[in-house]
């Protein structure tokens, strides 16, 4: 009996090949609307909808086929240049490929369509007679279906309205009577509608395929030879069995009954030591060649993980490819131009990481066309180019990738960020004088923040970017924010190749409890002794070359409670984040190891500043630290000390800055204060020596050119005065010429700095070679 053709055997692959068809006709259309005489293009786009039409009649889904065919009419005719082409064929071409889309989403829920299949059709016949096409007729359908939307939604809304006043009217006296029925309503779903399930597939080139068949093979004959070695260890154990029973046999016998035979002992005797020599060679033999199997398996076992995760691995292209296409759609609503350029798209990533980052590009794209590129108009007030640039860019560095969002619109406004944030409560008003602009644009993950001044479809909910922040963080990434106000804004996210496995740190606490830090997220380990503390507004801090580390216990962070330390030396694990850096302290530096995170489960997913947990080889089960809210936690508590008891031992250098320029002389406090030392500042020359008469500082900054009294004069008066003669003096300032250093030398200033080519570092790095 012939067998009936079962097309659900292939639902899978067909699902798996149009959605690849449809990505490359989508990708192609948009390179056609701006290029037209592609004759490339459209050969391209005659063979993809070609063979999409093949496969949906294969398939016996004809109504995908006749879409397709319509379409394909149409790339022919343009190649053959039988018809002119016209921008608006470009939206019922794109039109006709999303009526596809949803006939394949229906086909695949089991479910029945609402694609007007005969008036998408109808449409594609017009344009392939070289018809005049109206805007009014290609809207029409969408105006009816916003029309739809419109009223289906008040419709709903006024259902619900009036669902909940007799909910509220009745809700005393059913509340037993509801529970029941909606179990009985979950019990009935769960027997009506059973569900189908379509299994995820991934596209896997040949090549890999065949690597992993051969490492396979090898994985077979060190199979062979661990059998092999399983059939000699057996004989070894014959041979302990057999000395066991020769010395049972001599003292059961012999020396029990005291019936010993010399010349049988020694029979007995040699036998034994003949086993042992065997015994010692086949063990020697055994170990040896087994550990050169263990050491080739681990080689093999290595490289078959490598191999297998290069499976799951699919090029960035994958998400890329969707971007073209709306960004085209998202500047025709907005009326404006914009150009994408694309690299990178080869990279490869994980499968459950680029499903993942789909969702906070989509949003960042959104915002670069809705928030940065400006209206046409306002580009060219600002002698910016006609057409607005987004970048989507990707590279790669050892175990991770970079990928960058860059526009070149109007930027972030901080100054009306932080206003709003303020306004909306997001910070007090103590932070909003603090707060530097860098840090203040990371306000943008805040929920419900947002600077649109409009609520859109598209954008200005606030319930965008927090979400951008959390996805990016839970695929063991980080997002950076760099905009300048006028030029762009550049969203840079960093992410691993794969979520199968993590390289960690593993740390313990006084009292033995063991955590793992991500090895990504840790700049650089320390061992910091006592004397090293500085004090940064009342938080302890450590130096690490030329930038300051605040410090805090991980203890604290994860409250729990330790005995204090009271070493002269301890270790710091410096963590980074988004820009933000903390040292953590720990009481012992374990083991680098390669783990398998295991999620906390929906019972304990809400617990802060844990990402996850792992097993050890040893058994021992280790929490995983969430770094992103371990740093923000630690810059939540105001003043921490790391050891209480000792901090007065500690003695903080008081410098002395003189400049009569109020921005230069708050810039050099800020720099300073900032490295960990104690500042005092003057006006002049003169105010300089009445603070120098009343307190004794380590160091003296001085400006030249000042009224009452300038620096050359301040350092000759420092240096006769017996109190101050030995302290330090450094001259900033914009005098330049060679004769007026050696004036400041002569004086008796140890160093001089020329305004011009001032840095901060060359001051922090000056400043600590004068103060011992």
């Amino acid at each position: 009996m012939e067998k009936s053709f079962d097309r659900n055997m292939f639902l899978d692959k067909f699902k798996e090949e149009t959605k690849e068809h449809l990505r490359k006709l989508n990708q192609d259309l948009v390179i056609l609307e701006n290029d037209s005489e592609n004759a490339e293009i459209l050969e391209e786009l005659e063979r993809e909808v070609h063979t999409l039409k093949g496969s949906a009649k294969m398939m016996g889904y004809n109504d995908i086929a006749e879409i397709t065919h319509k379409m394909e009419d149409i790339f022919g005719l343009l190649k053959q240049k039988n018809i002119d082409f016209k921008k608006q064929m470009v939206d019922i071409l794109f039109e006709s490929l999303d009526a596809v889309d949803d006939l394949l989403s229906a086909l695949l829920k089991g479910e029945k369509h609402d694609v007007k299949v005969k008036y998408i059709c109808r449409k594609l016949e017009k344009i392939s007679k070289g018809e005049e096409i109206l805007s009014s007729d290609f809207n029409k359908r969408e105006a009816i279906k916003k029309k739809k939307t419109i009223r289906t939604k008040i419709e709903k809304k006024e259902e619900k309205r009036k669902v909940e006043e007799k909910v509220e009217e009745k809700v005393e006296e059913k509340v037993e009577e509801k529970v029941e029925e909606k179990k009985e309503r979950k019990e009935r779903r769960k027997v009506s509608f059973p569900s189908r399930e379509i299994s995820e597939t991934i596209r896997v080139d040949t090549s890999k395929m065949d690597k992993l068949v051969n490492l396979m093979g090898e994985v077979v004959v060190m199979q062979i030879k661990s059998e092999r070695y399983l059939a000699r260890m057996k004989g070894l154990k014959y041979l302990a069995e057999k000395q066991v029973f020769l010395w049972e046999k001599i003292y059961k016998n012999r020396i029990q009954k005291g019936n010993l035979d010399s010349k049988e002992l020694e029979m007995i005797f040699n036998e034994i030591n003949n086993k042992n020599v065997q015994l010692r060679d086949e063990s020697v033999l055994i170990f040896k060649e087994n550990s050169e199997n263990s050491r080739q398996k681990g080689l093999i076992i290595d490289s078959l993980q490598r191999k297998l995760m290069a499976v799951r691995m699919l090029p960035l292209s994958t998400v890329f490819d969707f971007f073209p296409r709306a960004i085209r759609d998202l500047a025709k609503e907005y009326g404006k131009e914009i150009e994408l350029e694309i690299e990178g798209e080869n990279i490869e990533l994980d499968k459950k990481i680029l499903e993942e980052i789909k969702d906070p590009l989509i949003h960042l794209v959104r915002n670069a066309v809705d928030h940065g590129i400006e209206e046409l108009k306002e580009r060219r007030s600002l002698n910016k180019p006609f057409v607005g640039k987004v970048k989507l860019f990707a590279r790669q560095e050892g175990g991770r990738v970079y990928i960058y969002l860059e526009d070149d619109g109007r930027g972030i406004d901080v100054e009306r960020l932080k206003e709003i944030a303020l306004k909306k409560g997001f910070i007090d008003k103590n932070i909003f004088e603090k707060i530097s602009d860098r840090e203040a644009m990371y306000l943008l993950f805040e929920p419900g923040l947002s600077t649109s001044p409009i609520i859109t479809d598209v954008s200005g909910r606030g319930i965008g970017m927090d979400v951008v922040k959390s996805k990016i963080e839970g695929l063991k990434g980080m997002v950076l924010i760099e905009s300048e106000k006028g030029k762009g804004t550049k969203f840079s996210l960093s992410l691993p190749l794969t979520l199968a496995t993590t390289r960690v740190l593993l740390v313990e606490l006084e009292g033995g409890d063991v955590f793992a830090i991500p090895i990504a997220s840790i700049e650089t380990v320390n061992k910091v002794y006592f004397r090293d503390i500085v004090y940064v507004e009342g938080k302890e801090a450590f130096r690490l070359g030329r930038r300051v580390i605040p410090l805090i216990k991980l203890s604290d962070l994860l409250g729990l409670s330790v005995q204090e330390n009271k070493k002269d030396e301890f270790f710091v694990v410096v963590l980074s984040h988004a820009r933000q850096r903390i040292g953590v302290v720990v009481d012992k530096l374990m083991e680098e190891e390669e783990i398998v995170i295991k999620n906390l489960g929906n019972f304990l997913k809400r617990i802060k500043n844990i990402t996850g947990t792992t097993l050890l080889e040893s058994g021992k089960v280790v929490l995983v630290l969430n770094v992103s809210e371990i740093i923000h936690l630690a810059s939540m508590i105001d003043k921490v000390k790391v050891f209480r008891s000792r901090e007065k031992k500690k003695k903080i250098p008081s410098i002395l800055v003189v400049e009569d320029s109020l921005t230069t002389r708050e810039l050099e406090r800020n720099i300073i204060e900032s490295a960990g030392y104690n500042v005092e500042a003057a006006i002049d020359g003169v105010e300089a020596t009445e603070k120098l008469d009343g307190k004794k500082f380590d160091l003296l900054i001085t400006d030249v050119q000042m009224p009452r009294m300038n620096g050359f004069q301040l350092t000759s008066w420092v240096k006769k005065k017996e109190k101050h003669k030995d302290m330090p003096v450094i001259i900033v300032t914009s005098l330049e010429k060679e004769e007026e250093k050696k004036k400041g030398i002569k004086a008796g200033a140890q160093a001089y700095i020329v305004k011009s080519s001032f840095d901060q570092t060359t001051l922090l790095d000056t400043i600590e070679r004068l103060i011992k």
